[in-house]
């Protein structure tokens, strides 16, 4: 009688138990390289969405009360629709500073605070100097940024 024996099947089992080993991790940083990624893109849109409406109406947008904070921009026709940030899922923008959105922390529901003065978006849940997610070691927070996501 041929088959499987208990020996074989363990063997197999332990080799796929340690493919699986070797390979996670690798797919965890690819997923998280891609979030990154989307955040930059998600911030550098809504960014010219907000440089625009500030030449446009010569004022900077504050957050409404409307479209999860992004009515100034959705009613001005500058984006088309409210975007959820790719670390945390939520579209809600709030007022706040770098701070705010350090401590507010990616499970809050919100995805992004806007420092009206002077202008600042950051994504919560990501750290813009680093390029690191709040679960990630070496999360600092978003204090001091003035990179590339700034409005003046």
């Amino acid at each position: 009688m041929r088959g499987f024996t208990l020996v074989d099947a363990c063997f197999t089992v332990a080799a796929i138990g340690l493919l699986a080993f070797i390979t996670a991790p690798q797919l965890s940083r690819a997923s998280e390289s891609s979030i990154i990624e989307k955040l930059d893109q998600q911030l550098l849109v809504a960014s010219e969405a907000i440089r625009l409406y500030r030449e446009f109406e010569s004022e900077r947008p504050v957050v409404s009360a409307t479209e999860e904070g992004w009515g100034n921009l959705l009613e001005a026709e500058l984006i088309d629709t409210q975007f959820p940030n790719a670390y945390t899922g939520s579209p809600a923008l709030v007022e706040g500073t770098a701070l705010d959105a350090q401590s507010i922390g990616p499970h809050s529901g919100f995805g992004y605070v806007y420092q009206q003065e002077p202008g600042v978006l950051f994504a919560v849940g990501f750290d813009q100097v680093n390029r690191k997610l709040f679960h990630q070691p070496g999360y600092v927070g978003n204090t001091n940024v003035r990179g590339p996501h700034n409005l003046r």
